[in-house]
């Protein structure tokens, strides 16, 4: 009873840790909790007296598979939606892609359609990587996403975010039965298909919960 009454304790303690903190994007990290969420970002001094109002989502880097590049541009054109006035996410720019023949790696081509469409920003996915960790009694999740809004004109960047999230579950066995226990929650939570897009709408929430709202 004594045991079960401390680990309860120590588990209310570890969620009671867990806070989501704000920093400046290239402020050193010391000492940080190893339960803190840590978003890193930074918005440029001219952000007010050149507001964006328009942006254009680009593709997530090469390398990622179709489907998690597709969700995650998705995700990031849908919470940009709530902050900008007018979002060209990725079903526009991929019809503009086939119907115009453009390469939005392309500077140049990327500059021509944003005249096009009268959207002074793009939004970059700098960086996007899932991983999965699954060791029969502990199952962990976790999602890096690297943002930036920047001027097409001259590539200044205006705002920029980073944000590791991440979602565990499972435990230390102190007993075969406790054993049973945590491989069942690990079990459970690596088979979970809805963790992914849950943990990537608690990334872009905390992300641009750092963006000012720009649509008046």
């Amino acid at each position: 009873m004594l045991r079960l009454g401390t680990m309860t304790l120590m588990a209310l303690w570890l969620s009671a840790c867990v806070s989501t903190t704000y920093r400046a994007y290239d402020e050193p990290v010391v000492n940080r909790s190893p339960f803190s969420r840590d978003v890193r970002y930074d918005l440029a001094d001219d952000f007010h007296r050149d507001p964006p109002d328009c942006a254009i989502v680009l593709p997530v880097q090469a390398g990622a598979s179709a489907d998690f590049a597709d969700t995650v541009e998705h995700a990031v054109a849908r919470h940009l939606g709530g902050k900008l006035s007018r979002v060209i996410g990725p079903a526009m720019r991929r019809q503009a892609e086939r119907d115009l023949v453009l390469d939005f790696t392309d500077p140049g081509d990327r500059a021509r359609f944003a005249r096009q469409k009268n959207c002074r920003h793009v939004l970059r996915i700098r960086h996007a990587v899932a991983t999965d960790t699954y060791a029969v009694i502990w199952s962990d999740r976790s999602l890096t996403i690297d943002l930036s809004l920047q001027r097409v004109r001259d590539g200044a960047i205006v705002w920029r975010a980073a944000h590791t999230a991440s979602r565990g579950d499972g435990g230390l066995p102190l007993s075969p039965i406790g054993l049973g226990g945590a491989a069942l929650r690990a079990g459970l939570s690596h088979g979970d298909t809805g963790i992914f897009p849950s943990l990537l709408d608690d990334a872009m929430r905390r992300m641009f919960a750092t963006l000012p709202d720009t649509r008046w």
